[in-house]
């Protein structure tokens, strides 16, 4: 009986991974590379929780797109990126759920500029915001 509520506990996680898999549940992030300039975007996010998920270093030409799909809302994680050009390296939250669930359920469009990453609103619309320290 001792071990019956961890295995179903598991099978339950489980379960919600393949929804969250066949159904797409989750958010698509989408960092875009909107220097000025001419200039290649090297990025490298990671997951900020306990066993993160590392994405790797990609190296974007201008206007190239990095995407990937959060995991299911319900694990709360978030996203921070290193980003560098040039002989400048900044990092920043990219995606934390507390914070854009509300702005962009299904999709979370980023352009990063040389003063900052900006959240696309709407096709005319962006919020731009300070690097992190």
């Amino acid at each position: 009986m001792s071990l019956f509520i961890p295995k179903l506990t598991l099978l339950c996680v489980l379960m919600l991974l393949c929804v969250d898999d066949i159904l797409g549940i989750g958010t698509h992030v989408n960092v875009t590379n909107s220097l000025k300039g001419n200039l290649d975007l090297t990025l490298h996010c990671r997951s900020g929780d306990p066993g993160s998920y590392d994405l790797g270093v990609h190296v974007l030409k201008p206007g190239a797109t990095f995407s990937w799909r959060t995991s299911f809302e319900v694990d709360g994680r978030y996203y921070y990126c290193e980003f560098q050009w040039k002989r400048e390296t900044h990092y920043y939250v990219i995606y934390r759920v507390d914070r854009d669930l509300s702005t962009c359920r299904s999709t979370c469009n980023w352009n990063i500029t040389q003063s900052g990453p900006c959240k696309v609103i709407s096709p005319h619309k962006s919020i731009c915001y300070s690097w992190d320290p």
